[in-house]
């Protein structure tokens, strides 16, 4: 059976929509900072689309706006945002971000209709230090400990990835558990196992290292083959 691999991007850029610009200035320090966007995220699924040919979707408005990656009962609208621009202009935001949740969702349908095996990794990076202490994880893989195909692939990737030198945790630097677009995906396929998958979370310091970058990309393509 083959097996559909689906990489998404939720903070993959830290645009401010050219509809709101004027209405919503955040300085450039802001943006570019984690707060704005998951530096690096977006180019580890560039190059893992091209060694596997996976099917990349992303998001690369700014989450200080919106956050494709929240629930909308879950403030993915930040409240700022919400007090500085019109109705239309909010419908308009969050039409973008329910079309971007329904591509993914009618993917996962056409694979399945398909016969196929679906694997859904939801790609992010983290800051190296947070609140002024450094962060021992050099890639984390969150999941679901009460589902256990989550469990599973968890346990098969850190395994595949055993003879490295990496710092790899489960549920660390966050957990898997949280309100997030994968797991409100997944939800909806809880006990169909041809429907999997959960999130790669890559310190920030590494991803700015080239021979780290190259070898990451070789061993993550092998996990996916």
């Amino acid at each position: 059976m083959k097996t559909k691999i689906i990489l998404t991007c939720e903070h993959a850029g830290y645009e401010i929509p050219a509809f709101l610009k004027g209405k919503i200035t955040i300085s450039k320090e802001k943006l570019v900072s984690h707060e704005g966007w998951d530096a690096g995220a977006f180019e580890v699924c560039e190059h893992l689309q091209q060694q596997y040919k996976a099917k990349v979707f992303s998001n690369h408005i700014t989450r200080l706006i919106i956050d494709y990656n929240r629930n909308l009962k879950n403030k993915a609208i930040k409240a700022s945002t919400q007090k500085l621009i019109s109705q239309t202009e909010l419908d308009r935001l969050i039409s973008d971000y329910s079309k971007y949740r329904h591509k993914i969702s009618k993917e996962v349908e056409t694979a399945l209709a398909k016969d196929q095996r679906i694997l859904v990794i939801s790609v992010h990076s983290f800051t190296p230090i947070f609140k002024g202490k450094t962060r021992s994880t050099e890639i984390g893989i969150l999941y679901r400990n009460q589902i256990e195909k989550e469990v599973l692939l968890a346990q098969n990737i850190k395994s595949n990835l055993s003879n490295t030198n990496y710092k790899i945790h489960f549920n660390r630097p966050y957990r898997g558990n949280t309100d997030c677009f994968l797991n409100d995906l997944l939800d909806q396929y809880v006990d169909n196992e041809r429907v999997n998958g959960l999130f790669l979370e890559f310190n920030q310091k590494l991803l700015k290292k080239e021979s780290f970058k190259k070898r990451l990309y070789e061993q993550i393509a092998n996990i996916l083959k």
